[in-house]
């Protein structure tokens, strides 16, 4: 269990609380199969008060606190040698991630078209979140891999690969719908030869060239309109590497 503090980050709103949390976390380490498989595990639980949050305001983001939220998670680590020339790997994160309460959290381009005065004592609308998904928190993510080595004369043969995915989640600050970046799964893989002092490697990234998004946020002065950061598409290439 314990407790810790933020204090903050530089930002262009100058007054914004120190954020707390409660933690506890449980979990294991195991080594099974005679060591030819370790298992890690743990479930933990955080209750944040005054959360800082990245708000996008236009033309930059500050920092703006959420009154509380609740974080309940459970990640598990597992890695086997099922050969001698065979590894396969995997871990996976369940996360529940929610805002106890924000009922005055930042107002979204289109409710700010409608009420230029929302989310203040003025206006007549509001973005509560309470209730709704914090910033960046997919429900589960996951990863698979496996690496294969296998000694040819003087050399040795290597093959790897992984797969990796996560669950939607929101970037944005006011959890704008239309801002969330779609769930996504990406796969990897190298093949190449070694030596004492060289390797060659041909690898592709994101192979099946998975159309995938890291950021949205609201595109400024234009109401409405929004704006992605595209990740990398598919990539083939090579590597030569000589050790001297």
């Amino acid at each position: 269990i314990q407790q810790c503090y933020d204090f903050g980050n530089p930002n262009d709103d100058f007054e914004f609380d120190d954020e707390e949390v409660d933690a506890i976390e449980f979990g294991g380490k195991h080594t099974l199969l005679d060591g030819g498989m370790t298992l890690n595990w743990a479930i933990f639980y955080s209750e944040y008060t005054d959360l800082q949050t990245a708000v996008f305001k236009g033309v930059g983001f500050s920092v703006k606190n959420a009154a509380e939220s609740e974080v309940t998670g459970l990640e598990i680590d597992l890695m086997w040698q099922a050969t001698d020339n065979l590894r396969l790997g995997a871990n996976a994160a369940w996360l529940d991630a929610e805002y106890g309460s924000f009922k005055d959290g930042p107002c979204n381009a289109l409710q700010l078209d409608a009420d230029p005065l929302c989310g203040t004592p003025q206006g007549i609308s509001s973005n509560d979140l309470s209730g709704e998904p914090t910033t960046y928190a997919s429900d589960y993510s996951y990863a698979l891999f496996f690496d294969y080595i296998r000694p040819m004369g003087d050399m040795e043969l290597f093959i790897g690969g992984e797969v990796n995915g996560r669950d939607e989640y929101s970037p944005a600050g006011d959890n704008d719908p239309l801002d969330m970046v779609d769930s996504r799964t990406k796969a990897n893989l190298r093949v190449g030869l070694r030596g004492d002092w060289w390797e060659v490697m041909l690898y592709g990234r994101n192979i099946f060239d998975e159309d995938a998004w890291s950021q949205s946020y609201d595109t400024p002065v234009l109401a409405g309109s929004h704006s992605n950061y595209l990740e990398e598409g598919a990539v083939w290439g090579g590597r030569l590497k000589v050790t001297f």
